[in-house]
């Protein structure tokens, strides 16, 4: 169960990692998500834009800009525990038990849903029960291992100029000694239409991976994500009726409100609306008749 803290512990925090105007936008807007339903968190940004922000309690300079500043970001984290988060996000719940975690295990994360070749499965020196780890969230405990896994990890991306980070991020966790964990698919939930096939007992998500916000304007750094821009309107309905039905999310602050009701026609636009549908009926028997 969610254990809300009075205030949030110093050696504690989340921290986003984005390069070039666009995704530091996106940052801002997800940081705000997280603080919906975290206000106490820790959160911090590595970047290499120029801006001040009061959603986040320290931006950092990245040292080296490209499109993978992550591992640079978890390295010098000045948290003991931190929990890594991608910038296309959106923080529908509380999450502490992510740091809780890490009490027994030094790295967590969730699958991936992907299993292409590219994805690292023709690696033949992995088997294919070894599983791709999406890295948009990843929870961590510093210790000597996992700070030289990560420079490993970030020398060879760099090294292959690969655009993905996960193949080589597999093979290296396969092949190393970290004491991971596989986290639950709702703290990192990306194939989100399944979400509307998900029952109550299956448990509320907690974090939306929504990769179509790369597609999209980044919009106003101001405001957080707006779900209900994302989804369709059953989509959203389905995963607030979710978080709400969550045992372990009573009295525990969540991200979506709700949405207006529906309005109902009035007595006149239903008499026409169903008139329209007997008329395309009556259409429709009338071409096949003609047809016949």
């Amino acid at each position: 169960m969610t254990s809300q803290p009075a205030a949030a512990p110093s050696d504690r925090g989340f921290v986003f990692a984005a390069t070039s105007p666009r995704y530091t936008i996106m940052a801002q807007r997800a940081a705000r998500n997280l603080r919906m339903v975290m206000p106490e968190a820790q959160v911090d940004l590595f970047t290499d834009q120029d801006i001040d922000d009061p959603v986040f309690d320290q931006i950092h300079k990245v040292e080296h800009v490209w499109h993978r500043p992550k591992m640079e970001a978890m390295r010098r984290s000045r948290f003991e525990r931190t929990v890594m988060l991608d910038a296309d996000l959106i923080f529908l719940a509380p999450v502490w038990e992510l740091f809780d975690i890490l009490d027994r295990f030094e790295f967590a994360g969730c699958h991936g849903n992907v299993r292409r070749r590219g994805m690292g499965y023709a690696d033949a020196d992995v088997p294919r029960s070894f599983p791709v780890i999406n890295t948009g969230v990843l929870a961590l405990r510093r210790t000597p291992a996992l700070t030289d896994f990560l420079q490993r990890w970030e020398d060879a991306v760099r090294d292959s100029e690969a655009n993905l980070d996960q193949p080589t991020f597999r093979r290296m966790l396969y092949e190393s000694d970290l004491r991971f964990v596989a986290l639950p698919v709702e703290y990192n939930m990306m194939h989100v239409p399944a979400l509307d096939r998900r029952e109550p007992k299956m448990g509320a998500p907690r974090i939306l991976h929504l990769m179509r916000l790369d597609k999209m304007e980044p919009g106003d750094p101001t405001q957080p994500f707006d779900l209900k821009e994302c989804v369709e309107p059953k989509i959203y309905r389905h995963a607030r009726r979710l978080l709400t039905r969550d045992w372990s999310l009573k009295d525990q602050p969540i991200g979506l409100p709700r949405m207006p009701a529906k309005k109902k026609p009035t007595a006149g636009k239903a008499v026409v609306s169903k008139g329209k549908q007997i008329k395309k009926g009556l259409r429709r028997r009338l071409n096949r008749l003609k047809s016949a």
